[in-house]
């Protein structure tokens, strides 16, 4: 064998031992990603039904087969895909899950400057939203530019007010606002940009849906009046009679009155009602109007635990006749007018957390619920946070310092849970001080169930000079957290020692919300139990009657927050 041939068969037996190397590799891959991925959705921009999908890790994988869902277009190329989005074209590397091949979205999102996050709360829903760049109006003109598609829904209210609802759309601190103090610009919903312009004219504008697109410009100037052609009138020989009125065609008496008016419907409307979509954890169900058909605010009431009350303000509202209701988790929907809103009231399977997103084309009710355990606790892991701890004293008032009381009620909560059956690790147990970015580390860690943090308030978290009362944090956003603060703050408050101040968004207190909320993976709560500066508060606070009360509260909580 030559020099030449044994160069070449050396050659060919590394490149197949390289092929060998590649597929066994590509191979691993795809059997990591199908052992470490779960169903996940996708909900993206305004478009109303949610993709179904796979997410690994913090990305998620939308089969290839589903890309035109979006709007786009994708073909396999190098093996990966090359996509067509949002007028621009790259290629994408893919991966396979589940014998499908599929493409990391957020990346593809990323690529076309969109913005993509999970829902908090632990639940595996993706949002994507569409930044917005620059809303101007300038010289009668309004000109909207956002990264990806938006759709644009205009509303009239009175003559000279106009609504523009911008679905799909996040308002963001680089947004570009280049208009006069009469326009307003608004993250009005989760997923909604609303403007509003106040205007001194009348303006001329198509009314409902008047655009899917990135790129929006409205001409909001009035029509030019043009000058009334003056005929010369012709003689008439038939002179009317004084008292004889001219005759009138009443059609056009009508219109010369109201130049400007379009006939109403004055009578209630059939409410389209659907559930978009259901599996074990969440139901989504659509209001959608027809444009221009509703300009209101919806919301959300439960009198009851399993009963959910949705207000539409600014309407009149009816079931349909032929209202057919498919959903496990929903039992019954009934409708009432109070007022000049309608009252859609919901009986629900069990109890869940509620999310709603408005906008001009109808709301979008989100229930949450957790994997129903008929209310057992028993092998759930959590983590309970005394807050503060060594160096950090907290809140102090009278000598009574705030992190003696938080491990002094915690102690007491982590008895009544593992009574239960819980796993429950404590961020300490003694007079240390974890960093705060050590104590949701831990639950993440431990993949724990829920996240309890237990503090002591103080003026200034809770209003007032002198304020009295337990208060339930969530983190902003996260509809899941909210529930379990419902469901544990209303069994609080039925020992009747601490007044109730109700359940509220850490959004309240700081712009990010608490880091130990923020920070966890799980649903998870801060429990303010009282006021230290409140001499009633703080003597409570230290008594074993509430430390018990407190206890019982949270496995009652837990209970029904988990389907009993």
């Amino acid at each position: 064998m030559s020099t030449i041939e044994k160069s070449m068969y050396n050659y060919r037996v590394r490149m197949r031992k390289l092929h060998l190397i590649l597929a066994l590799g590509t191979a691993l891959s795809t059997v990591a990603a199908a052992s470490q991925s779960r169903v996940a959705s996708v909900n993206f921009t305004f478009r109303e039904t949610p993709l179904r999908g796979y997410r690994v890790g913090d990305e998620f994988l939308l089969p290839l087969e589903n890309v035109a869902d979006l709007g786009w277009t994708a073909s396999s190329a190098n093996a990966g895909a090359k996509i067509v989005a949002e007028s621009r074209t790259f290629n994408i590397p893919t991966r396979q899950v589940d014998g499908k091949t599929c493409i990391p979205l957020r990346a593809a999102v990323d690529k076309v400057g969109g913005d993509s996050s999970w829902n908090p709360g632990g639940y595996d829903i993706l949002q994507v939203s569409s930044p917005v760049f620059r809303v101007s109006v300038n010289k009668g003109v309004l000109n909207v530019d956002s990264a990806m598609a938006v759709k644009t829904t205009v509303s009239v209210i009175g003559s000279k007010k106009v609504v523009i609802d911008l679905d799909g759309a996040k308002f963001t601190r680089e947004t570009k606002v280049d208009a006069d103090g009469s326009t307003s610009v608004s993250q009005y919903g989760p997923n909604t940009v609303r403007i509003v312009l106040n205007l001194d004219f009348v303006p001329n504008l198509p009314k409902g849906q008047v655009s899917n697109s990135s790129q929006i410009k409205l001409d909001l100037s009035p029509e030019p009046v043009r000058p009334k052609e003056v005929a010369t009138p012709k003689p008439d020989k038939t002179v009317p009679k004084q008292d004889d009125p001219p005759k009138t065609d009443q059609t056009t008496q009508n219109q010369t009155q109201n130049p400007t008016q379009n006939p109403v419907s004055t009578g209630p409307i059939d409410l389209p009602i659907a559930i978009n979509w259901e599996n074990e954890t969440n139901t989504s169900m659509a209001i959608k109007f027809a444009p221009g058909q509703w300009v209101g605010t919806a919301t959300c009431r439960k009198p009851e635990k399993n009963i959910l009350e949705l207000e539409l303000s600014n309407l009149d509202g009816v079931l349909p006749q032929d209202f057919e209701l498919k959903s496990k988790a929903i039992k019954e929907i009934t409708a009432e007018k109070s007022g000049t809103s309608t009252i859609l009231r919901l009986r629900l399977e069990r109890a869940m957390g509620a999310d709603i997103t408005t906008s001009a084309t109808g709301v979008v009710l989100n229930l949450v619920r957790p994997t129903s355990t008929g209310g057992r606790l028993d092998g759930k892991v959590i983590v309970l946070d005394a807050g503060h701890g060594g160096r950090d004293h907290g809140a102090t008032a009278a000598g009574i310092m705030e992190k003696n009381i938080n491990l002094f009620l915690s102690r007491y909560v982590r008895d009544a849970l593992t009574a239960e059956g819980v796993t429950v690790i404590m961020t300490r147990n003694d007079d240390s001080f974890p960093e705060l970015e050590a104590r949701p580390a831990l639950a993440n860690k431990n993949s724990a169930d829920i996240f309890l943090s237990i503090h002591v308030n103080e003026p200034g978290r809770g209003g007032g000079t002198t304020p009295s009362g337990t208060i339930t944090f969530y983190h902003k956003g996260s509809a899941i957290s909210k529930f379990l603060g419902e469901c544990i703050q209303s069994e609080i408050v039925k020992s009747k020692l601490l007044p109730d101040m109700g359940v509220r968004s850490d959004g309240t207190i700081y712009q990010s919300g608490f880091a130990v909320l923020r920070l966890s993976n799980m649903p998870g709560v801060l429990i303010e139990t009282g006021f230290i500066t409140n001499p009633k508060d703080r003597q409570v606070l230290q008594s074993e009657a509430f430390g018990k009360a407190l206890a019982k509260s949270v496995v009652a909580g837990l209970k029904t927050y988990y389907g009993q």
